[in-house]
């Protein structure tokens, strides 16, 4: 083999041949040591048994333990004297580099592999990844296969790094013309484009598991945490993490260094902080790799919605949700699931929704108001006040908040939306929004009144009154707000 610079082809090259590495050939078709703090979880590994099918697929985003459970699945069947092989698939790799890693998984996995050398000479051999040299050279790999006559388990890891057309239809061609006694069984986070899995599948022949088979139940949270979580605890942790099992395994590792109370599931607004500051950091590695820069942005965009309505994020993000939404969410299914609330709404993954909306007031808290801004005015003029109202309230922007409280009516609000949202309208309303709208005073008093606060509504009517002189002056000229998506231009009278 000619002599390889390892850190040049390391840093973007091509990939290396199991020649010139040993010790990274090794790494990649060995099958991976268990993680420390594993839960092994008993009731999914009997329902995955690879052997009864010809093709079993792992297919979920980033950190739900997909290469984990293989992993197990694949120290069970070689415990129970199948032969395994494992392979960790690697873009980089040429078509003659990925045969021979290929042979080397099988030769690793104990397969006897006698080809006379007078047969065919290996795809590294001959000069160039030929497509007929590689078939040459499959074929006898597969009459190995078929010669040991047992079942043979053949396990792929990261399948969605398989970008190359060539990569992808050297391993469905090694899918599809395998022996019979061979079984596959591969973890992915998206399926490449050309690699036909579906086909099995229809022909009863394969098996996916996706997201909601890989979420940690309940119990198995529990389990996770070592009985250590209170009741209102586990549940908390359940509903903030979806069962991911990645964002568990943060929190857990977090708890070990921090009290649960010290900086729990709500504590903190920066990512970086504390005990949620470390899910954020590890969440953030998580994503970089699945993402390019202008994704990423467009993710810190959305998770600013309350839930992403196609409609509403077209409105409020125009051209980038267009370009950016449809695919990119669908790359992370599972970190996004159907709101049960709202028909044809999707709602972010609760750890990943509070990191990116952290992320975004961190790169450009300009941005993050005036998004904030732009969503205030949408949900306002769907008539989805409390929405409208904290989202204007995020943007810091007073005036907004006032003009749509004035346009929805003001004292009338209780009268049009009922005693619990005038309540809540209430809530929202400071007295710096006051000051420069009068006119809400009278909603303070209502709500004052409502809660039998008849001295402090009396003190707030008679300075109003005085200040608009007797109720004849409104606030002077036009207060537009900095989104500029509401605005009155004119003076009142009352």
């Amino acid at each position: 083999m000619p002599s390889t610079n390892v850190k040049s082809v390391l840093s973007g090259g091509r990939g290396l041949h199991p020649k010139e590495a040993p010790w990274l050939a090794t790494a990649r078709v060995a099958i991976p040591e268990r993680v420390d703090g594993y839960l092994r979880r008993p009731q999914l590994l009997r329902r995955c048994q690879p052997i009864n099918r010809r093709l079993t697929v792992f297919h979920a985003p980033c950190g739900f333990g997909k290469s984990t459970l293989l992993t197990d699945i694949c120290r069970r069947e070689r415990a129970r004297g199948v032969l395994t092989a494992w392979l960790s698939l690697d873009e980089a790799d040429t078509l003659d580099v990925l045969a021979a890693y290929i042979e080397h998984a099988l030769r690793h996995a104990g397969l006897d592999i006698s080809v006379p050398r007078s047969t065919v000479r290996r795809p590294s051999e001959t000069g160039g990844p030929a497509e007929s040299t590689l078939r040459d050279w499959m074929g006898l790999l597969m009459r190995a296969m078929d010669d040991h006559r047992k079942s043979f388990l053949f396990a792929l890891d990261e399948v969605e790094r398989l970008v190359d057309p060539g990569q992808i239809r050297l391993i469905d061609y090694l899918v599809r013309r395998a022996p019979p006694n061979v079984h596959f069984a591969m973890a992915m986070r998206q399926s490449p484009p050309g690699l036909d899995l579906a086909s099995e599948v229809v022909d009863g022949r394969g098996e996916f598991y996706r997201v909601e088979d890989l979420r940690f139940s309940k119990p198995e949270v529990a389990l996770f945490f070592d009985g250590r979580l209170s009741r209102g605890e586990l549940a908390e942790m359940t509903e903030r993490t979806q069962g991911w099992p990645a964002a568990l395994r943060v929190y857990r590792n977090a708890r070990d260094v921090t009290t649960f109370g010290d900086a729990g599931p709500g504590a903190g607004a920066e990512p970086g902080e504390g005990y949620v500051g470390m899910a954020a950091r590890s969440i953030s590695a998580r994503l970089r790799r699945d993402m390019d820069d202008d994704e990423r942005e467009y993710l810190l965009d959305v998770s600013l919605l309350d839930g992403i309505d196609p409609i509403i994020a077209s409105e409020v993000l125009s051209e980038t949700h267009t370009k950016y939404g449809a695919n990119l969410l669908s790359r992370i299914e599972g970190l996004v699931q159907p709101d049960d609330t709202e028909l044809g709404t999707l709602r972010l993954h609760p750890l990943i929704k509070e990191y990116c909306a952290a992320r975004r007031f961190q790169k450009s808290p300009a941005r993050f108001r005036m998004l904030h801004g732009r969503i205030a005015a949408a949900m306002a003029r769907r008539g989805r006040m409390i929405s409208a109202l904290d989202h204007a309230t995020d943007s810091g922007d007073h005036a907004l908040v006032g003009q749509i409280l004035e346009a929805a009516g003001g004292v009338q609000l209780w009268c049009r939306h009922g005693m619990e949202q005038f309540i809540e309208c209430d809530r929202l309303l400071t007295v710096q929004v006051i000051e420069s709208f009068p006119r809400l005073a009278f909603l303070r008093c209502a709500a004052l009144i409502a809660r039998a606060k008849l001295d402090q509504a009396l003190a707030l009517y008679m300075a109003v009154r005085e200040k608009t002189m007797g109720f004849r002056r409104d606030r002077r000229a036009a207060m537009t707000s900095r989104s500029g998506q509401i605005a009155y231009s004119r003076n009142r009278h009352w």
